[in-house]
């Protein structure tokens, strides 16, 4: 439930994230509807959220936030991409072992459940293309760790910085194809994210905006504790997208991004993020 006093549903979904945080910190957080939205998210639903996100990121505070959240939660409505806006706006009586949830969990759990593989199916490929002159440049930035330490003249040093530049170019031809995949698969996986738990909610299996630190309550809940570590890279991903105050350094993140290659002992979400390591 998103409250009048929230700053409304983008900030509502900040907390959600931070609930998300929690559970990977060991923390849970966390009716029947005759004609239940689909989870996954259709593609149309998907594009419809994001542009009604993106409308209600810029509605400003107060009434017109407020306005701006029932008008995006009823179009979800409408278009059949929620099944009831009701639980999402006001408290209501939850009903987390009711049919509908039993089946939304389960089809919940089978979405989430190809995140990761999907991932791999990208990362992987990159990685192991990437690998020969990943292990090379790392060879080249040991040695020249190693000049510096001796004290070596910048005369001596400065051939190798240019080998290592014209390597780490080489991994960008290579890898950007990968990373324009991955962006996009956490685009979609990311605005997914919210509308299956807004679905979640809707259904009145269970209520993002409370916590609390006992089992799960109900198979949704379960599933949404399950995955929470998988959803987190995806919806943090959305969060800064959307945040109005980050354009600049959104361009900045973007474009350092296109130009960084993931590095096998970073996470599989932060390496598909774009948060890689140069040196």
């Amino acid at each position: 439930m998103v409250s009048p006093a929230s700053g409304g549903i983008l900030r509502g979904m900040g907390r959600l994230l931070a609930g998300m945080l929690a559970i990977i910190l060991g923390v849970a957080a966390f009716g029947s509807v005759a004609n239940a939205a689909e989870i996954p998210p259709t593609t149309e639903c998907t594009n419809l959220f994001k542009r009604l996100l993106k409308e209600s990121a810029t509605a400003g505070s107060g009434g017109n936030q407020q306005q701006a959240d029932r008008k995006m939660l009823d179009e979800l409505f409408e278009a059949s991409c929620i099944s009831d806006p009701e639980p999402l706006l006001k408290p209501v009586e939850l009903k987390p072992f009711s049919d509908a949830c039993v089946d939304a969990a389960a089809d919940f759990d089978r979405y989430w459940s190809e995140f990761e593989p999907t991932m791999d199916r990208i990362t992987k490929p990159m990685l192991r293309q990437t690998r020969p002159i990943r292990e090379r440049r790392n060879r080249v930035i040991k040695r020249i760790r190693k000049l510096r330490e001796k004290g070596a003249v910048a005369k001596r040093v400065a051939p190798l910085i240019r080998l290592r530049k014209v390597l780490f170019r080489r991994e960008q031809r290579i890898a950007r194809p990968y990373l324009r995949e991955i962006n996009q698969t956490l685009r979609v996986y990311g605005y997914n994210a919210f509308l299956t738990l807004f679905e979640l909610d809707s259904l009145r299996c269970m209520d993002f905006q409370k916590s609390s630190d006992g089992k799960p309550r109900g198979p949704a809940e379960k599933a949404a504790t399950k995955h929470a570590i998988s959803m987190f890279g995806p919806m943090l991903w959305v969060l800064f997208e959307m945040d109005p105050e980050s354009d600049s350094s959104k361009r900045d993140a973007s474009a350092s991004a296109r130009s960084e290659v993931a590095s096998p002992d970073i996470s599989l979400v932060g390496s598909a993020l774009g948060y890689q390591q140069s040196s």
